[in-house]
């Protein structure tokens, strides 16, 4: 037997960790062509997919039907790779954050 109320909640509280990262990825600015051109449009398209199928197993969660089960398989597949673009694009800034402390040295009395 099936428990949809755990369903449900496990994709509420994913989705709930989503909402809370989708503000800092939407913001994300970037002066670089290729991760403006190509990356960041990954990044917010997979988040919205996640949001979709995410949204998608609570409704039919709540309603209980068997298919909630299979959109969170399905989500839970889909996570990895949005927060996969999601850190490689973080790791990127704080790596050139790091070069820049290395070029830019602070000015000393």
């Amino acid at each position: 037997m099936i428990e949809f109320q755990a369903i449900a909640e496990s994709a509420a509280v994913i989705l709930t960790i989503y909402f809370l990262f989708f503000p800092i990825v939407s913001l994300l600015y970037s002066k670089n062509i290729y991760l403006v051109a190509f990356v960041l449009p990954i990044i917010r398209t997979l988040l919205y997919i996640n949001f979709l199928f995410f949204g998608v197993t609570i409704i039919l969660a709540v309603i209980e039907n068997f298919w909630s089960f299979i959109f969170l398989i399905i989500s839970l597949i889909s996570l990895p790779f949005s927060l996969s673009y999601m850190m490689v694009y973080i790791e990127y800034i704080f790596r050139i954050g790091e070069i820049l402390g290395k070029v830019i040295k602070p000015i000393s009395p």
